[in-house]
């Protein structure tokens, strides 16, 4: 019986039960465990699938040292049948393997791709409260009311802002008076580090939040540059630091 004839038969049927494996974890880890499916092209698949037929073959291999201790000493009629029954035993092996080991790594990697999922979701969720914290009102470090300040940002709890720079037409505290230069509006975000503006027509500024005094205030971290102190109102045009 010429082995390496047969080998490829024995691959195609460790291949077979690898798909079949393949398919079977994915079903019941996307309908009972509810988490991703794996997929050929995730990190490691390729190469785990690779380096387990590689065994496959290395072990349907010893097939000769069978053949060289064993059947070499039997009968012509007794040694061809059980050269088939070593081949067909090798192919129930190799099937079993085959199987069991696709559906551990498919397995492995639906559960890494599960857990980094569940990271991934904790950390936009502690990012989203610390967002939260950045929701107010902030003026230009300066006086204590609102028509001292050359610029006014409103970051609100729906992820959008509003920047004003304003300055008083006359030097009297009228609110009245205070003109407006321009208005920005658009979206706000929180990375964990930075504060990103975004605005309506795709221009973005970038703040980093610190604290100081006991309050937060906004920096563009450029010399000479915009510091944004955060405000929490208390009366009509009554403003104190939080």
């Amino acid at each position: 019986m010429k082995w390496e004839l047969l080998r490829l038969p024995y691959n195609v049927v460790c291949i077979f039960s690898a798909w079949l494996a393949w398919t079977i974890s994915n079903d019941f880890t996307v309908a009972i465990d509810e988490r991703p499916p794996a997929y050929i092209h995730d990190d490691g698949a390729l190469s785990s699938l690779v380096l387990g037929f590689i065994v496959l073959n290395i072990a349907y291999s010893l097939v000769y040292t069978l053949e060289f201790i064993v059947l070499a000493r039997s009968s012509q009629t007794w040694s061809r049948i059980a050269r088939l029954a070593l081949f067909c035993a090798g192919c129930i092996i190799g099937f079993v393997i085959a199987g069991r080991g696709t559906s551990s790594i498919a397995d492995n990697i639906a559960a890494r791709k599960w857990m980094q999922t569940r990271i991934q979701q904790q950390i936009e969720e502690n990012i989203k409260k610390i967002q939260s914290h950045f929701v107010g009102q902030y003026f230009e470090s300066g006086g204590m009311q609102p028509f001292d300040r050359q610029l006014d940002l409103s970051l609100n709890e729906d992820g959008t802002y509003c920047l004003k720079q304003l300055y008083p037409a006359e030097e009297l505290p009228d609110e009245s008076k205070l003109m407006h230069v321009f208005e920005d509006t658009g979206r706000w975000s929180y990375d964990g580090v930075s504060i990103t503006l975004k605005s309506t027509d795709g221009k973005t500024i970038k703040f980093t939040p610190k604290h100081a005094n006991g309050g937060i205030i906004l920096s563009d971290d450029e010399p000479l540059g915009l510091n944004l102190r955060k405000y929490r109102k208390t009366g009509e045009n009554a403003y104190e630091v939080q």
